[in-house]
């Protein structure tokens, strides 16, 4: 298996469909339905999801959100990045990061953001290795609880 073999490319709503087995990974507490419900209002907001794709064989996804805000301007905010087990150490991260930093020159934007979880420390390590620099923190407040 090689990175060459791997090819990125959007993927829509209805292929997004095939990538609920890897979002469940990233986040168990998700339910099927749940997760089928939130990727129109995901899609109507702004979201687009880049596909790794091994053939015809959805292997990964990455999220990204076209965003203004007053403190960076125009930037691309990523999330949601995962690749399926046994496609991990193969560096396309460094692929996916040469297509988001493209992808962002392209549509004239600033910056680039995210947000990664303090206790997922490779993640944390990878953004950093890419030049990223930490600037805050990830605050949330519930108002509901979340549906599962």
């Amino acid at each position: 298996m090689s990175s060459n073999s791997i090819e990125l490319r959007f993927i829509d709503e209805e292929t997004i469909q095939q990538a609920i087995p890897l979002f469940q990974e990233l986040y168990s507490n998700n339910s099927e339905d749940r997760l089928r419900h939130l990727f129109p209002q995901m899609f109507d907001s702004n979201y687009r999801c880049i596909g790794f794709f091994d053939g015809d064989k959805l292997i990964g996804v990455c999220g990204v959100w076209s965003l203004v805000k007053h403190y960076v301007g125009k930037h691309l905010e990523v999330d949601n990045v995962i690749i399926a087990k046994e496609y991990r150490r193969l560096k396309l991260g460094d692929k996916l990061m040469e297509f988001v930093e493209n992808l962002a020159l392209e549509e004239g934007n600033e910056a680039i953001e995210l947000n990664c979880h303090v206790a997922n420390s490779k993640g944390v390590a990878f953004w950093v290795k890419h030049g990223f620099s930490i600037i805050g923190f990830h605050f949330q407040k519930r108002l509901k609880p979340q549906k599962i």
